[in-house]
Parts: structure tokens; sequence; C-alpha cells
């Protein structure tokens, strides 16, 4: 069994290295992957072709030890791996983890194949480490027999002469690759290592180096966290100058994955002279180590948990209004296109014809609602959609007098009906439902609610519960008149309109217990609820859901991906489903997954 160890301090690019060469071998390898925190980071660079065990909570020469004896006989006996790739946490004494691995042969009677252990030496970091750190570095290097030195481009030849002059004083027999690894050809760095084989075994006779159990983690400490709010561009200059200044105490490590307010996940190094990060478009679950000394866990634990609701900009001009040939091909007459089921009916067909979209959309406004619970609407013509008129609510009371919606009369009856005979030809329908704030606002002017809101809270909470009440029986007669496509939105509940304390409010209190009963009693196996991205987002940044990618069967328009996804998630919503031009390439879709409880 082949036995390689590659090592090097905290951030010198050890993953980097392995995912470099690894593509390259001619057996089947394995890795072990020795994590000082308590979460997986960097198993997710390597390709799926390789077996990766991970060693979790500290050294893998010292306090985990039994675990790396496991991973050993794992991928010995049970992966039936050719050549084991040890990666070692960025602090462990290599001299020890040479003597855990000769512990093992003696235990398990076997004789390793040792390769020749490779140090990576980061030369920006070098001159801190080697002061500040002492045998935790030094180790590493006194043991290696290949040291690669990596970062030194911008160095003046004369500091670099000092820095390998260090090196030797520990190291005078190690082969030093004095050229940028990093940026060399895979299969010539695969090259040099494989005609450089100077040292081929090792045996425990040959450390003296008096490290015995010795546990590198103990001198230094380390936080990790599992969860973590979504992360913008500019939140990341913040993480790095909180670094930088030592808000946390001396952070000489942190890496990690973080999620972002569209889905995605960002990949994050740091070491006190730089901090590099990656988008990557798939969905990876929230991880992060840091490693320092006098860390300031609880403050670092509440900086990367507390909630933060991203306000989604609404970004096209497909949003409103009925396309100009729609009218013109149907000779509309208003205000009846927006009151008769029939009209209403040709309108949807007409409008989803113009604009190739899959499905059926009604209603053409965000009155429906507020009308059927009492508001006065002014019907629009063909510049103008419909819009509220003189308020009939003058506070909390008046709305919490206010009848249920009658759905046998009225607008709303029409609409239903729309959609029932859309439904009987077979048509996809979506419905488009409007949030509390949406409806409310059609019957209070927006001055008055926001008021009552800040004087009258339980009185405002029963308020919306009435108000989640009768959306709820809304959808269930949507259903009954054959509609399985729901989208959800509140335009006037923004945060960028409402401010992060109301939006995070009306999550909490609203949007998520709505959600979750829709999604365990309402919705069946073919229904779903596009939700608008400001309300995903709100949901995402207060902690009650999270995102999860599905990958479509080819590059298509998000409308056309929201109905290949239908059976797999009850909830989407990373972009306006009224954008219609919006195209996903990369065949991601990002699907919605509500939590048990918010804030977890």
């Amino acid at each position: 069994m082949k036995i390689s160890i590659v090592s090097g301090f905290l951030g010198a690019g050890k993953t980097t290295f392995l995912t470099k060469i690894l593509p390259l071998a001619q057996e089947k390898v394995g890795i072990i992957e020795n994590e000082v925190g308590d979460v997986s980071i960097d198993g997710y660079a390597f390709e799926k072709d390789f077996r990766v065990t991970e060693v979790y909570g500290g050294c893998i020469c010292c306090t985990v030890a039994k675990d790396l004896k496991k991973a050993v006989l794992y991928l010995m006996k049970e992966e039936k791996v050719e050549h084991i790739w040890i990666e070692p946490s960025g602090i462990a004494h290599l001299s020890a983890i040479l003597k855990a691995l000769s512990r093992i042969e003696t235990q398990l009677e076997i004789v390793f194949d040792y390769q020749p252990v490779i140090v990576l030496v980061d030369v920006k970091d070098f001159n801190d480490y080697h002061q500040s750190m002492g045998s935790f570095y030094t180790d590493q290097i006194q043991h290696a027999d290949i040291i690669l030195l990596s970062r030194f481009y911008k160095e003046k030849p004369e500091e670099m002469d000092q820095i390998i002059g260090k090196l030797r004083q520990h190291n005078l027999e190690a082969f030093m690759l004095q050229e940028e690894w990093l940026t060399m050809e895979n299969d010539l760095l695969e090259t040099f290592l494989r005609e450089n084989q100077l040292r081929t075994k090792k045996t425990a006779s040959s450390l003296d180096s008096g490290q015995e159990n010795v546990d590198s983690s103990d001198a230094l400490e380390k936080t990790t966290l599992k969860k973590a709010k979504p992360f913008t561009q500019e939140d990341l200059r913040v993480l790095e100058s909180k670094f930088i200044e030592k808000e946390w105490g001396e952070v000489c490590r942190a890496k990690g994955y973080l999620p972002t307010p569209e889905g995605k996940t960002i990949h994050f190094n740091y070491t006190p002279q730089r901090f590099h990060w990656e988008m990557r478009e798939a969905v990876i679950p929230p991880a992060v180590t840091l490693i320092g000394t006098s860390l300031e866990k609880e403050a670092i634990h509440t900086y990367f948990h507390e909630k933060k609701i991203y306000d989604f900009p609404c970004q096209n001009n497909d949003m409103a209004g009925l396309p100009e040939p729609v009218i013109h091909e149907l000779n509309l007459s208003f205000p009846q296109a927006y009151q008769e089921s029939e009209t209403m009916m040709h309108i949807a067909l007409s409008v989803k014809k113009y604009t190739g979209s899959p499905h059926c959309e009604l209603p053409f406004c965000h009155t429906v609602e507020g009308e059927a619970l009492g508001a006065r609407i002014r019907y629009g013509d063909e510049t103008v959609g419909t819009r509220s008129g003189e308020a009939v609510c003058r506070s909390a009371e008046d709305l919490l007098a206010l009848p249920p919606m009658n759905f046998t009369q009225g607008r709303i009856s029409e609409l239903l009906q729309a959609c029932n005979k859309l439904a009987e030809q077979r048509e996809q329908v979506i419905l488009y439902l409007s949030g509390p704030l949406t409806i409310l606002n059609t019957l209070m002017d927006a001055r008055v609610l926001f008021k009552e809101l800040k004087r009258k809270p339980d009185q405002m909470k029963a308020v919306f519960d009435f108000v989640r009440g009768e959306t709820l029986r809304l959808i269930q007669e949507a259903q009954k008149n054959g509609v399985t496509l729901f989208s959800y939105g509140d335009s006037v509940g923004g945060a960028n309109i409402i401010g992060p304390h109301l939006a995070e409010k009306i999550a909490t209190q609203y949007t998520y217990p709505l959600m979750k009963t829709i999604d365990t009693q309402v919705l069946s196996e073919n229904s779903m609820m596009i939700l608008c991205p400001k309300t995903a987002y709100a949901l995402v940044g207060t902690g009650y859901a999270q995102w999860e990618d599905f990958f479509l069967s080819a590059p298509m328009h998000y409308s056309e991906g929201c109905l290949e996804a239908v059976s797999s998630f009850n909830f989407v919503g990373q972009m306006c489903i009224k954008n219609r031009s919006f195209y996903l390439e990369n065949r991601i879709l990002k699907g919605l997954r509500l939590k048990e409880c918010g804030g977890s």
C-alpha cells in the first residue's frame, strides 16, 4: 500500500495541490482528509472518482489517531485503493503523523510503501508563521523530502534568499522546487514528483524528534460553524476587514462555504496575507472553520448566524400591463376586459401565444383579493391597469370587521370561472396571489396601515391571521377549478419599502406559517407555489427556508424549468415568473425547502 503525505501550514494550498495531481493518477486513489474543525470543507473540492475519508475534530497524529487507523482500514478493505494520500491539518506535527503510521503498521502487521513527504511552503506567510508558530511550523519542514514553494513571484531576490536560507537551516536534504508549482501544468508537476523519489521509506527508528503525542491544536483555538446567513460580496469585504482588524482575535486561518441570497455558494479562504473567494453555482451546505488565538467565539457565531433579509430588485419590463398586440388582436374594451371570465380567458390565451410562455397567467392585476374583501377598485384601460380607490378602512378594527370573501359573486367569481374554462381546455394556469400588505393596501391608506402596525400589534396580528385564512380559502377554491400552479408576491412588502425589521416580522408571523400550511396541507404532488424573489429571500434570510439545486434536463427558460421541477419541489423563487427572458443556461433551478422552524 503506497502512502503519500502532502503537508503544509495553514492555507499553504494542500487541497489545491491534490486537485492538480490526483486526476493524473494511474492507480485507484484514496484520500484521508484531516479537518481541525467539525465540518467538511475541503472534501467538496475533490472529484467524485476519488474515495475521500474525512477525519474531524483534531489532528490525526494524536487526538484522533484511532480514526486515522479506521480510515486506512476502510480505504484498504472496503474501497480497495492502491495509493492513499494523506492531507493532515495545517497545524499537525509531521513527525507525530509518521509515528502514528508506524504504529498502524505494527498493529496491522503490514508494511507501507512510503512515498516522499511533500511539504508546501507559502513564501508570503513564511516569516509570520516561522516567528509565531515555532515548532508547529518547523517540524513540517524538518521532515520533508520535497519542499514546494508557492506565491513567491512578488518577493525580491534578496528576500527569497533569506527565506531559502532559513528553510535550509531546518532541512539540508530535502529537494526544494524554486518554481511556482501553482502555475505549472499538471502533468509537468506530476513528472517532477515522479522523478524525485528521493526517500521512499520512513520508519519510527528514523524519527527522533521527541514529538510523541503532541497535539498541535492545543496551542491554537478553533471554532466551526455548520450554519450561516446569506453573504453578498459586500459582506465578504466586511468579513475580510474583521479578520484584518482582529475584531475576533488573531485569526491565522479561515475557510469555508457560505450561501448567497441567490442560492449559490461562496468558497472562501483566508490567511493573514490574502483573502480569496470564488462563486460556485451548486448549493453546498454552509460550513466554516476559523483557527487562531484569543478567538471571540460568541461574537463570531453571532456574526455568521445573524439574520439578514435582502431585497430583490425588480429588473425586467415583462412584469406589468398587457402587451399592446394582444389588446389590438382581441379588440378589447375596458373595463370589461378585467371583469368578465370569457374575456379573461381569451386574454390569458393570447398573452401565452404572444410571449411563448408554457402557461396561462391570471389575473392581470393585484387587486382581486382586496376587492373581494370590500375594497373600492378603479378599473383601468389599455394603458393603466386596475388600482385601489378610496380607502374603506381607517383602523385595525375596521379591517377585523370585514366579511370573508364570497367566491360566488363579483370579479373573483369571474376569475375562478376563467381558470376553470382554461383547465377544461387542458391549459396550465398560474394564479397570481397577493401578500398581506398588498391586499391591505387596497383597503387602507398605506400611511394609516403602517401606523396601525406600530400602534396596535395585537389587533393587526389578528388581521394578518384573517388575511392568511382567506388566502388559503382562495387557493383551495382555485384548486377545485383546476389550478395547480400558484405565484405569490407581496409587492408592497419588499424590505426596501417596509424596512428589514418589519420584513422579518412579516416573514415570521405571516409568510412562514402560510407557506408551511400550504406545504403540508394544501399542495398536491402536481402543484407548485412560485414565490416572488422578495418573498423567497425573506424566508431564506430569516432562516425559514433554504435553497436546493434541481438539475434540469437541458438549458431552458425559468418558467419551463419550474414546470419540470413540479414533482420535486413545492416552492421555487429565484426569479419572478413574469421575467420571461430569464434563461437557465447552467441547467440549475433553485428549489426552496421550508425548514421545520425559523432561524435554524
